[in-house]
């Protein structure tokens, strides 16, 4: 998948301790994503009595293998690269939150790496749930038919449930 950097700079004039402060806590990985290993359980949408139900039925796959598909696209769905997407749409916001954290330890105190991480899935799922896709990329007449409803890349809220971080050292 392609790769979306941040960069966030800090201004302030700091002696050589907090410098070296900020560079051992900066060599760490934040990592955004789905893990693998977790199973996706896809649903069934099924109408009675004009009331729409969900179900889950047996087939499942890793939610990784889910995203990449739907970060790709595949015979039978459109690309919809969400993750760089959601990061790039917001990416002044989650470098505004980075440089607030990293100056942090630039003044004495420790970056909060999974604060910085919590808000980027956050940012992620906000960008999912709103209308981008539906308005640039909709779902087909098809899908919107099975699935009941106009909004891509929402189905029974599993895939954005799984959004997660991992932090680690380098």
């Amino acid at each position: 998948m392609p790769k979306s950097e941040l960069t966030a700079r800090c201004t302030n004039t700091v002696d050589y301790s907090k410098i070296q402060k900020l560079l051992r806590e900066a060599e760490v990985k934040v990592l955004v994503g789905f893990p693998s290993g977790r199973m996706h359980v896809a649903t069934k949408h099924t109408k009675k009595k004009g009331k729409r139900y969900t179900a889950s039925i047996q087939s499942e796959r890793e939610t990784a293998v889910l995203a990449s598909d739907l970060h790709f696209g595949t015979a039978h769905i459109p690309a919809r690269p969400f993750l760089f997407d959601g990061i790039t749409k917001n990416k002044k916001e989650i470098v505004k939150v980075m440089k607030t954290e990293m100056e942090k330890t630039v003044k004495g105190g420790k970056t909060n790496w999974k604060k910085i991480a919590s808000f980027t899935v956050g940012k992620i799922q906000e960008f999912v749930r709103s209308d981008f896709y539906k308005k640039h990329v909709p779902n087909s007449d098809e899908t919107i038919v099975r699935k009941g409803s106009d909004t891509p890349l929402i189905d029974g809220g599993d895939l954005m449930g799984d959004l997660s971080f991992i932090v680690e050292k380098k």
